[in-house]
């Protein structure tokens, strides 16, 4: 079984009813977010999602529009240190392109390797 938790369905341009996109998936114990555009924070906190236990982020692609909201996003997990290790999953390139973003935002984090990346097609 699994939940999904639509946090935004707009295209490159917000509305004031459509977020960028951004997708929670929450099965087997993980929860995991599928892009992350500018906004999602808010609308993790919006739908009572919130922040906890996420530790995998799916990129589909790495258009702006999918990925803006990422440094915000990891800027707060680590301030509540809520993760030890992010894994961001994505196309190859796309990933490695986002994970010097991730570590000075991460910066060391509470885990050894605060984010790991895996390309995955």
């Amino acid at each position: 079984m699994f939940d999904l938790t639509f946090l935004g369905t707009s295209a490159s341009v917000p509305s004031a009813d459509r977020n960028h996109p951004g997708l929670l998936v929450e099965a087997g114990g993980h929860r995991i977010m599928v892009d992350c555009g500018e906004g999602t924070q808010r609308q993790l906190l919006r739908s009572g999602a919130g922040f906890r236990r996420l530790d995998r982020l799916l990129l589909t692609h790495g258009h702006f529009d999918h990925v803006l909201g990422i440094p915000g996003l990891f800027s707060t997990l680590r301030l509540r240190q809520s993760i030890d290790v992010m894994t961001i999953h994505g196309k190859p390139g796309d990933a490695r392109r986002r994970r010097p973003d991730a570590r000075r935002t991460l910066g060391r984090g509470t885990g050894a390797n605060p984010v790991a990346t895996r390309s995955d097609g």
